[in-house]
């Protein structure tokens, strides 16, 4: 098994003259960072790190410091995205040089997404976008033909009814925080985007689409002026590793809710790392695979 993903990853650093490794996790959070760490620092030389990414977002703050671990180990930092790489993994990827998305590569929106309680006994617990929040006017508006003033003021009381203040505010910040990172990890590399292609960029994935949901595909992001390339030979390799990251990454693939599962995947051609969810422990374990 290992073997496997090894020599798909020493394919891809024969092809690219570069560095690869894989990237996996069903949830981003901070918890990923000391094994990646530890990976790349045994990688040499690095000049050029390629990454195969698959996740499907997580904390957008634990996206920002993993990009940053990446993009301060290497002058030229590469994602490759086979298939999914949503939400804050799409924020990971504005610290990218180049990315290479070919197909069945899948990218979200970033607006934030916040939990909210459950309103009964036998509701659970749901996710609402701030753009939901922040539309409302609009929809007055535009489905009812309310004046924009007053479109404003009903959405306002409506709101303030309904939401409690706090949580109005968590929402704002969460924008702001969204933002603020998404800029930093386009200004990185000196040059290579201008203010106002930034606030574009930016503009787009945080309000240009019309659910958090919406499948993005490379060309889409192309369009947006980032880096992104075809490279048909990478994107067969990396459509292998995620195939094998599939095969073990997921909740999904227990057979019963209480079985072991991992959840992330960290890995280059020499050592596998895989993070083991057990009910014997509260925390995950990290393991390293065997040939």
């Amino acid at each position: 098994m290992k073997s496997h993903l090894a020599s798909i990853l020493d394919a891809i650093e024969q092809e690219r003259g570069s560095k690869a490794i894989v990237f996996a996790a069903s949830n981003l959070d901070i918890g990923l960072l000391p094994t990646l760490y530890d990976l790349i620092e045994e990688l040499s030389p690095k000049s050029s790190l390629d990454v195969v990414i698959h996740c499907h977002g997580g904390e957008i703050t634990a996206a920002r410091r993993l990009a940053r671990i990446l993009t301060d180990a290497t002058r030229h930092l590469t994602f490759i995205v086979p298939f999914y790489c949503t939400s804050a993994g799409t924020i990971m990827t504005l610290a990218a040089d180049e990315i290479i998305a070919g197909a069945t590569a899948v990218f979200s929106p970033v607006d934030p997404q916040l939990t909210t309680a459950p309103d009964s006994a036998n509701a659970g617990e749901s996710m609402i976008s701030a753009e939901d929040v922040r539309l409302l006017r609009r929809a007055y508006a535009d489905w009812f033909n309310v004046d924009q003033n007053q479109a404003n003021e009903k959405a306002l009381a409506k709101l303030s009814d309904n939401i409690f203040p706090t949580t109005l505010t968590s929402f704002y910040r969460a924008t702001k925080e969204v933002k603020m990172i998404c800029s930093e990890l386009l200004s990185i590399r000196e040059g290579r985007f201008n203010e106002s292609e930034i606030d574009q960029i930016i503009t787009s994935l945080s309000s240009g689409y019309h659910s958090h949901f919406y499948p993005i595909s490379g060309e889409d992001l192309s369009a947006l002026s980032l880096p992104v390339i075809r490279s048909p030979r990478i994107e067969k390799a990396a459509w292998k590793a995620s195939k094998f990251i599939r095969s073990v990454v997921g909740g999904g693939l227990r057979k019963a809710p209480k079985d072991d599962w991992v959840d992330a995947m960290i890995a280059s051609r020499e050592r596998v790392f895989v993070r083991r969810n057990t009910q014997q422990r509260l925390e995950a374990i990290w393991e390293e695979l065997d040939t």
